[in-house]
């Protein structure tokens, strides 16, 4: 050092710091926050089955008999995409086949509402 100089101080080391660092055998998971607490109560309520809103909304498409290229057409997606929505929604709710997804569905009284019309009634 020359003259006048002074020392670097370095700060304390920390797991999370950007540089390398001097214990590699540190988990990267240490830098991770932890996350939130998962809703309970009327959330679940809303998304049945752990669904998505997006899951939800194939499934209630799905209640009508539409194919996946029917699906996607009304939602504006893709019918792969579809077909990925149900392969997730079949995995999570723990079914087989999509003629279960639908029962299930109808079950929780999940419906596609767009499809129902409005018709007079019989009964006045």
């Amino acid at each position: 050092m020359g003259r006048g100089a002074r020392p670097i101080r370095r700060a304390p080391w920390s797991p999370c710091s950007p540089k390398p660092s001097p214990r590699p055998s540190t988990p990267a998971r240490a830098c991770r926050p932890k996350p939130l607490p998962r809703p309970t109560g009327a959330a679940d309520t809303r998304r049945p089955g752990g669904l998505s809103p997006r899951e939800l909304q194939v499934l209630a498409e799905l209640t009508t008999g539409r194919t996946n290229r029917e699906i996607a057409e009304r939602l504006y997606i893709t019918p792969r995409t579809v077909g990925t929505h149900i392969e997730h929604i079949l995995a999570k709710l723990g079914l087989p086949n999509r003629a279960a997804a639908a029962a299930r569905a109808a079950a929780w009284g999940i419906t596609d509402r767009s499809s129902q019309r409005s018709s007079p009634s019989r009964f006045g």
